[in-house]
C-alpha cells in the first residue's frame, strides 16, 4: 500500500511538471527550437551527422536552429508582452464594473439609460444580433359591402357621339367621356317620368 501510494505520487509529481514544461514551452515558444533539435538528434544517429563540425550543412543546420530561436523569441514577445498589453488597455477602455457576469462589455446607449438602468438591464453585446424584418401584417381579406339595392347598370356606347360611354340605371344616367384613354364622368341625367 505504501509502495502504490508513493507510486502514484511520482507519477503525479512527473505529470505536473510535464504538463508545466509544455505550458512554458507552448507560451515561450520553445517548441519549435525543440522539435528542431530532436530532429538534429535523428540526423546525429541515423546519417552520423555532425552539427558542430566545420562543414557546410553544418553551419545551414545552425543557421535553421537560428531561425527558431528567432520563432520562439516573436511567439514570446506576442505571449508576453503584445497580449498582457491588449488586456490592460481592454480593461482601461472596459473596466470590470461596465461587464456583466459572462464578461461581456455593457455599453449604454445614452447616458441618461446608465443612470436609469442598473448595467444588467441595458446591454451590448460585441457581436451585435441583427433585428429582425418586420413583414407588414397582411390586412384582412373582406368581401366587398353590397347594399341590398345594389343596381347593375346597363353599360353601353352613345349611338350618336364615339367616345361617349353611358352608365344606364333604373332613375339615371351617367354619362363618361373617354379621353386620351381615361374614363372621366362628364354628368348625371335623371330620368323623369311624368304621372
Amino acid at each position: 500500500m505504501i509502495t502504490g501510494s508513493a507510486l502514484k505520487a511520482i507519477v503525479t509529481f512527473f505529470k505536473g511538471f510535464f504538463r508545466i514544461l509544455f505550458r512554458v514551452m507552448t507560451v515561450l515558444g520553445l517548441w519549435i527550437p525543440f522539435v528542431y533539435a530532436v530532429f538534429g538528434l535523428i540526423l546525429f544517429f541515423a546519417f552520423d551527422f555532425n552539427p558542430f563540425d566545420q562543414s557546410i550543412d553544418a553551419w545551414l543546420y545552425i543557421a535553421g536552429f537560428g531561425i527558431t530561436l528567432a520563432c520562439a523569441l516573436v511567439i514570446a514577445f506576442r505571449n508576453l508582452v503584445i497580449k498582457p498589453s491588449k488586456n490592460i488597455i481592454e480593461g482601461y477602455r472596459y473596466p470590470v464594473w461596465k461587464r456583466d457576469r459572462e464578461g461581456n462589455i455593457i455599453k449604454y446607449k445614452t447616458t441618461d439609460d446608465a443612470e436609469r438602468y442598473p448595467p444588467e438591464r441595458v446591454i451590448e453585446y460585441p457581436i451585435r444580433r441583427k433585428k429582425a424584418a418586420q413583414t407588414p401584417e397582411k390586412p384582412k381579406e373582406s368581401k366587398p359591402v353590397v347594399p341590398e339595392n345594389y343596381e347593375r347598370p346597363k353599360i353601353y356606347y352613345s349611338a350618336r357621339e364615339r367616345d361617349t360611354l353611358v352608365h344606364e340605371y333604373s332613375d339615371r344616367f351617367e354619362v363618361f367621356r373617354i379621353v386620351d384613354g381615361k374614363t372621366l364622368l362628364h354628368k348625371v341625367e335623371y330620368k323623369h317620368y311624368d304621372l
